[in-house]
């Protein structure tokens, strides 16, 4: 079971997005696939259809939209499966998983193990895992609960996508803890780049010295919403020396060579998200005249990324001898 946790140390960068995609591609190349919400804004579970979304968005009132999220309050969701008693009788991790994303309706149903499953988050995850911290006692023992929880799957699926907050929270670091590989998406920008030197510095040191050392192994970084401009104006070669410029701290910080594939600017990946469609989905659903080069290029970015990613992966289980 390869666990694999998309981190990053800046919001708005596509972290979700990027999330989402990635387990829809490797589920559909033929594997099963968990995603693990770990940020208490649950975007991962909005945008794969297990938090209410549709009735979210058709809320008039905010009183009406209060009225829905206090229904997660009768929900089994992350915060109580890394709380739960995993060696009590009667702990069933299967009690903990969402199977309905409307995901799985645009994979080969006929085969029942490719597809993808969920454990939600919402906002009791921040207010509820505090709780749990100051119970616990020490933050060391809180993180290392979801990496004693996964083992009860015993290879249930092929991969698990670990969804974290980009703040380092008692439940990042669980995602952080229980993960094998580590993603982080960035933007080629200055604070962006920088962020990530500081996150590939404390994973590889150990995220947390009560933890005992961290075993993911940062599996590579992928640049997101790249040169998105293709115009001559002076925006567009200011934006190209940026992403430029970015590549070269990446490479002083001798990160370079971990780069992933890119993901460029497109706005068909918001257009799909807002319809909560895979993006390969949302562009296979149009006609071939109505596909933009720039959707078509998206979809081939990020199955050459899932390859790359599945490929590395290979090759350190190889090194492992896995």
């Amino acid at each position: 079971m390869r666990t694999i946790a998309i981190h990053t140390s800046k919001g708005g960068v596509g972290k979700t997005t990027l999330s989402v995609n990635l387990a829809y591609e490797i589920a559909r190349l033929g594997n099963k696939v968990l995603i693990i919400d770990l940020d208490d804004q649950g975007n991962s579970s909005l945008y794969l259809g297990v938090n209410q979304a549709d009735d979210l968005d058709k809320a008039k009132t905010l009183d009406e939209f209060n009225r829905i999220l206090e229904e997660f309050k009768n929900r089994k969701e992350i915060i109580d499966f890394i709380s739960a008693d995993i060696y009590s009788k009667n702990f069933q991790y299967k009690d903990y998983i969402q199977e309905r994303s409307p995901f799985n309706n645009y994979l080969n149903s006929s085969a029942s193990n490719i597809r993808i499953d969920v454990i939600p988050s919402s906002y009791r995850t921040t207010e509820e895992i505090d709780r749990l911290t100051s119970r616990v006692g020490r933050m060391g023992n809180v993180a290392m609960l979801l990496k004693k929880a996964l083992k009860k799957f015993d290879n249930e699926y092929d991969y698990v996508i670990l969804d974290t907050s980009p703040n380092i929270t008692p439940a990042t670091l669980n995602g952080l803890y229980a993960a094998r590989y580590l993603i982080i998406p960035t933007q080629l920008e200055y604070f962006s780049v920088y962020g990530v030197s500081s996150v590939v510095r404390e994973i590889e040191r150990g995220v947390h010295e009560e933890m005992g050392g961290q075993q993911a192994r940062v599996l590579g970084i992928v640049p997101m919403m790249t040169e998105p401009l293709r115009g001559r104006g002076k925006a567009s070669a200011s934006k190209i020396k940026i992403n430029n410029f970015a590549k070269q701290l990446l490479e002083r910080a001798q990160l370079g060579t971990k780069l992933l594939p890119e993901i460029k600017r497109t706005k068909s990946f918001s257009d799909a998200s807002e319809k909560r469609l895979p993006l390969r989905v949302f562009v296979e659903q149009k006609s071939e005249s109505k596909r933009t080069n720039s959707e078509k290029e998206a979809v081939e970015q990020l199955s050459n990324l899932t390859e790359e990613i599945i490929s590395r992966i290979d090759q350190d289980e190889s090194r492992r001898g896995n």
